[in-house]
């Protein structure tokens, strides 16, 4: 089995596809120890081409999936479904990871025998870089802790490209990404953390979030803004919903609490 699985979902990425791809290839990591899939959404530019481009020359390690526009969740579904690595990491097409970084978390994430592994990452805008971590407040980067502990003590539950993902726990719980909603990424989080033993941090650069204006994931309009009003209502509900499987009455508290803060923002 391979250890890693890289999910890259592909939508209209032309511009920034091959950094993204060759940033991914560009790793000290064994290469018949990780895989990359890459799923075309329905893109109409070149994306679909580039994406064939690099399984050709890279026959055994790039894997592409074409698929009619579902959105970010079905992509990344997709790709859950025919990924064999132990572990899953998450890449948006227009960001891009440090070259030979993979071999050192993996071996990390192996050595801790954690479930799940957060490293560092840099966000990039036309105005600043910076680098930051995952580690809630009162964990150092050395420290393991529970899923349960990691959300308890304010950790993290943004964007899943912070850390690596264990497959089978995704798989035990059924776990696949909300479709047709933006905030995806927090839902996933809040469903699979409860169910993690044993969280580990790496104070390896990973990641870089490249915020671009003309990025079409992070365009801002009236109806976007609309829209993610909307999305804020499914996550709380979804939330809100899934408080009442967990068997941690803490949790259970903190997870009503979260979707009820969601809601009633809205309407401040």
């Amino acid at each position: 089995m391979k250890q890693l699985s890289i999910i890259v979902p592909v939508y209209n990425a032309e511009k920034w596809l091959r950094r993204c791809v060759d940033s991914l290839l560009n790793q000290d990591l064994p290469r018949e120890d990780y895989e990359i899939i890459l799923v075309d959404d329905g893109s109409a530019d070149g994306s679909p081409m580039i994406c064939d481009e690099y399984q050709a020359a890279h026959a055994g390690l790039v894997r592409v999936i074409h698929q009619p526009n579902s959105g970010v969740s079905m992509a990344r579904n997709a790709a859950l479904d025919v990924a064999v690595g132990g572990y899953v990491m998450f890449v948006d097409a227009d960001d891009y990871i440090e070259p030979n970084c993979l071999k050192e978390v993996v071996e990390k994430a192996r050595c801790s025998n954690s479930d799940i592994l957060f490293y560092r990452h840099r966000v990039i805008t036309e105005q600043s870089e910076r680098i930051m971590n995952s580690v809630p407040s009162g964990i150092t980067e050395r420290e393991v802790c529970t899923g349960e502990v990691y959300v308890l003590n304010g950790g993290n539950t943004g964007s899943i490209w912070r850390g690596m993902y264990p497959r089978d726990v995704i798989e035990k719980l059924g776990l696949r990404f909300y479709p047709n909603i933006t905030h995806q990424d927090v839902l996933f989080n809040y469903q699979i953390l409860p169910f993690v033993e044993r969280i580990a941090f790496s104070d390896v650069l990973v990641y870089n979030y490249v915020y671009e204006g003309e990025s079409l994931s992070r365009t801002k309009s009236v109806e976007k803004i609309k829209y993610n009003i909307y999305n804020d209502f499914v996550v709380a509900a979804e939330i809100n919903k899934y408080a009442a499987k967990l068997q941690s009455l803490e949790l259970q508290k903190f997870y009503t609490r979260y979707a009820n803060s969601m809601l009633v923002s809205l309407y401040c």
